[in-house]
């Protein structure tokens, strides 16, 4: 006969507090797999209908700003550079807003069946331990 593989079978006894908080510590914790994208998706169509005025006025005003080029600055280099430099960061500030909401509802998708925890292990592969 074949031998029987004990991880088939159900747990009889319930875990010790230290497993269950070194299984904590390690992210290994029950949570709806849904809910993180869930809290993501809801919260970036609550942003967008908050901030797409704000953003929209930006991006428009960047778009403007940069296609009145005076014919000096299209052949200094250094001045094409620096006005790149400017429209990214500038582009950057109008969506910062939105960013920063999702990235506080991915954090916070997480942290109420994570009792708090916020894991990395899971983050990272296991060669770096």
């Amino acid at each position: 006969m074949a031998e029987e593989d004990d991880s088939g079978q159900e747990k009889t006894e319930e875990p010790s507090s230290r497993k269950l908080e070194k299984a904590r510590e390690e992210g290994q914790v029950p949570r709806p797999r849904e809910l993180t994208t869930t809290a993501i998706l809801l919260v970036s169509g609550i942003g967008l209908y908050v901030f797409a005025g704000f953003m929209s006025e930006k991006l428009l005003g960047l778009t403007r700003e940069n296609f009145i080029i005076s014919r000096e600055a299209i052949f200094d280099p250094n001045a094409m550079l620096s006005r790149l430099a400017s429209a990214m960061f500038d582009g950057f500030l109008s969506i910062m807003p939105l960013i920063a909401l999702l990235v506080v509802a991915a954090l916070g998708g997480q942290s109420p069946w994570a009792d708090g925890y916020i894991v990395h292990n899971p983050c990272c592969p296991n060669w770096i331990e």
